[in-house]
């Protein structure tokens, strides 16, 4: 017969420690959760989507806007300006000449600080029917309330083609002023030239 003193005592990790249970990516509850989270992401997304779908529609549907001419008095208002939600809210060829003028401002100025063209070019690209397809007169208005030092332009455009080493002064005169080119006036060219030295 054995006693108590025969029998091997338990190891200290069996009396301290319960059985190991399931490892926690095959617990049920992990799972719950999980499918819980999902079912929550897709439903917020649909919702937003939804919501951002009713702006568009209620934007695209508000076509009438009040424009205002500047330097007149009450009754010089002009309705019915229609506008384009996906050209970015740009009147169409409805708008009075103000409001196209107040709009061929915003591309002019960027043609003109950003992109450093000459003001021919820019009158070009604003009137373009490809590109931003604004009236002849709203371009020249936009040009003209612009007053942009285009000499200046020309100036940083000869120091960009001057730092190709093939290029002549002759070669970035011709570059500036030609009508394939920059396009800006032969006297903007010429202090442009005349900038480098």
């Amino acid at each position: 017969m054995t006693t108590s003193a025969d029998r091997p005592h338990p190891s200290r990790s069996s009396v301290h420690h319960a059985p190991a249970g399931p490892v926690w990516y095959r617990r049920w509850s992990f799972w719950a959760g999980l499918t819980l989270l999902i079912i929550a992401a897709l439903v917020i997304a649909t919702a937003l989507g939804t919501r951002d779908n009713g702006t568009e529609e209620q934007s695209a549907s508000q076509s009438e806007e009040v424009v205002a001419v500047p330097g007149g008095g009450e009754d010089d208002t002009q309705s019915g300006a229609v506008v384009d939600p996906q050209e970015g809210g740009r009147p169409s060829e409805s708008t009075g000449t103000a409001a196209g003028c107040e709009a061929a401002l915003i591309p002019a100025r960027y043609y003109a600080a950003e992109l450093r063209v000459s003001e021919a070019m820019a009158r070009m690209l604003l009137v373009d029917e490809s590109g931003d397809a604004f009236s002849e007169e709203a371009a020249n208005c936009a040009l003209d309330s612009l007053n942009w030092d285009w000499t200046e332009n020309a100036k940083v455009k000869a120091a960009d083609y001057n730092q190709d080493p093939d290029l002549t002064p002759e070669d970035i005169y011709e570059l500036l002023s030609s009508k394939d080119g920059e396009m800006f006036t032969p006297e903007q060219a010429q202090q442009a030239i005349e900038s480098l030295r």
